[in-house]
């Protein structure tokens, strides 16, 4: 079995030069263009009963990371009115306590804030004393720290960010970005699955230690089920991070199936249950969508490196 499933995050008018959500208008373009060359499927119900699922056209499932609030406003109202099945992943925390996601809270603090120095007591590369005399030169910093801190552990990656949202203190964290749980609810209701992006969006795959990795997966799972009444199906690996230690702890917890972010097609001789990869859908414009859900863009980027 194959399948194409397409990932989005936030669906947003509001533009952001760090990490740029898709605009509602080219999100319709992009759900048209699928739903013109792909028959959708609800993405668990279709690896519950796979070989029952027949079709001429190729399979592909739209799915959402995070929680974002916007998800109602601008994303819902489409897939309603094409009549597209879909799930979200969410952060459980984020959904009780509202606090900001830490990579989107990196990127508030160094777009709004008015410093120009920190200093972080680390011995990561890069990471030690930074000061910017100009906007342009802070947002170059900003664009390069994030991927640096998803390559190294998790402990020394809390202990970088607790420094910068610390010492950036001048802006007012923003609340209200996630959907409450009354409004997991409701979009649950309305046919949207729920599934887990684990309880603080922490990068599983680098962390050490087994016990936290089980705390992260197994209570995130459980609030789900509180709130909604059903274990989910579903693990998502925040930003695509697992590792074998991961995928068996998932499984221990009581998922069915992991997803990763790998851009390319699940197939299912190839990849197992628990590293599902999904192909991530940007603000871009329906050729650039065409070569990425083809993978052409995939064959060119890498003969462009």
């Amino acid at each position: 079995m194959q399948i194409n499933i397409f990932l989005f995050h936030r669906i947003n008018p509001l533009r952001d030069p760090l990490w740029d959500p898709i605009d509602p208008g080219q999100f319709e373009q992009q759900i048209k263009f699928i739903q013109k060359n792909y028959s959708i499927v609800q993405l668990e119900s279709y690896l519950d009963q796979a070989k029952k699922v027949k079709s001429k056209k190729p399979l592909a499932s739209i799915v959402f990371d995070d929680g974002y609030k916007d998800f109602m406003d601008h994303a819902l109202p489409v897939l309603q009115r094409y009549r597209i099945p879909s799930s979200m992943y969410v952060v459980t925390n984020c959904a009780d306590q509202m606090d900001l996601i830490w990579t989107y809270q990196l990127d508030f603090l160094f777009q709004n804030t008015k410093r120009r120095r920190i200093q972080i007591d680390s011995e990561e590369r890069g990471c030690q004393k930074i000061t910017w005399t100009t906007d342009e030169e802070k947002m170059i910093f900003a664009k390069a720290l994030k991927p640096r801190l998803k390559k190294i552990k998790n402990t020394e990656r809390e202990n970088i960010c607790d420094q910068i949202f610390k010492q950036l203190n001048d802006i007012e964290i923003p609340k209200n970005l996630y959907m409450d749980w009354d409004e997991l609810r409701e979009i649950s209701r309305e046919g949207v699955t729920i599934g887990s992006h684990t309880s603080s969006h922490a990068m599983l795959g680098n962390i050490d230690s087994e016990e936290l990795i089980f705390s992260e997966l197994k209570e995130s799972a459980d609030k789900i089920h509180q709130e909604l009444g059903y274990f989910p199906k579903t693990i998502s690996y925040p930003i695509g991070s697992y590792s074998p230690k991961v995928k068996k702890i998932a499984e221990q917890v009581g998922y069915k199936y992991g997803l990763a972010v790998n851009q390319e097609k699940f197939k299912s001789k190839k990849h197992d249950l628990f590293e599902i990869p999904r192909m991530e859908l940007y603000n871009e414009n329906i050729l650039k969508t065409y070569l990425r859900t083809t993978n052409i863009w995939k064959t060119v980027s890498a003969m462009r490196s």
